[in-house]
């Protein structure tokens, strides 16, 4: 499969994640100064959001559907790491 096939496919499933309503909370890197979490990069050593996500596959830092996949999964890995409840 070619980059532009399986970026395509990467890209859709991308837009449906994004468009989800309650992912507006994943859609930007976390503001740990403003939101308080002094801990954050003590406990998530490699931050990932939807939007690095995208960025990173139009800049072409994201090289591989395999890629693609396990930095779509961080983003939502971290969350539950740091909010285990």
């Amino acid at each position: 499969m070619s980059k532009t096939e399986w970026g395509k496919k990467c890209m859709s499933v991308h837009k449906h994640i994004a468009g989800q309503q309650e992912a507006w909370i994943f859609a930007n890197p976390v503001d740990t100064v403003t939101l308080g979490l002094h801990d954050y990069h003590t406990i998530i050593t490699r931050p990932m959001d939807i939007g690095t996500v995208k960025k990173n596959m139009e800049s072409g830092v994201i090289t591989s559907p395999d890629m693609f996949i396990d930095d779509m999964k961080l983003v939502f890995q971290n969350a539950m790491k740091y909010n285990p409840e």
